[in-house]
């Protein structure tokens, strides 16, 4: 005869394994609901649409301002929290210094929106963002390089927008070997939405960590800072966001 131990041990796992098949039909039914949602006429909405993205890319560009002081976790020699160190399973207080994020210029593509600019404390960066068919989200990939005295820093990581000209958030690592074998790290930090008074702003003090010193004449930058200064609104042509933020 079983013991009242081993029951409830069985009657336990029943009702865990309900409902996690609970958990994984919601789940499904909001993948098919996303699916639906991106679907028009059998078309899947951001998949081989080049004519949605070019309507799209322009809203992206401009200056993101920095929100807190986001997370960044750095692994190292110098601290008890080397990733080859004797000392591993420490791990240092979040760093800070991350600065506007700057696009200076987008472009659309059949799958995608390409982009060009400044994050971090001071890497160029470039993603490819869309729009997910399965979520409905604007995300993607992003790559970036830091340039320091005698090295260089490579990082991967993810790029999502709340929306074309909205609030982003960037989560970029590297590995000892991508940071030149000088540390390891994992960073995330939020930017609000794309705001013209902060570039209008940031273009007056032409600081060397500015958007306006960091883009310069490269891309579309300057043409968003124009469409800022406007006496009017010209979104609805220039494809630009900002306007009167």
């Amino acid at each position: 005869m079983r013991s009242s131990t081993t029951i409830l041990f069985f009657l336990a796992s029943i009702v865990t394994g309900q409902a996690r098949t609970v958990s994984n039909r919601k789940l499904d039914k909001k993948r098919r609901k996303g699916n639906k949602k991106n679907k028009s006429d059998g078309v899947i909405k951001g998949v081989d649409d080049l004519e949605f993205y070019a309507k799209y890319a322009n809203a992206f560009v401009g200056l993101n301002p920095v929100s807190g002081s986001g997370s960044g976790f750095i692994f190292r020699e110098s601290s008890s929290s080397s990733m080859t160190g004797e000392t591993f399973g420490n791990i240092d207080d979040s760093g800070s210094g991350r600065n506007n994020l700057c696009t200076c210029e987008c472009k659309p593509s059949d799958s995608g929106i390409g982009c060009a600019g400044h994050a971090g404390i001071n890497y160029r960066y470039g993603s490819l963002l869309w729009i997910d068919p399965i979520t409905g989200d604007w995300t993607g990939q992003t790559q970036a390089l830091q340039q320091i005295p005698g090295g260089k820093l490579n990082f991967l990581g993810t790029d999502t927008r709340f929306s074309p000209g909205g609030p982003a958030v960037y989560n970029v690592a590297c590995t000892l070997q991508d940071c030149g074998d000088l540390f390891a790290g994992v960073f995330r930090q939020f930017n609000d939405a794309v705001s013209c008074k902060v570039g209008l702003a940031e273009e007056a003090l032409a600081e060397d960590t500015s958007c306006f010193v960091r883009c310069g004449t490269t891309g579309v930058y300057k043409e968003w800072l124009a469409y800022c200064a406007e006496d009017f609104d010209t979104s609805e042509g220039t494809g630009f966001s900002g306007y009167g933020v």
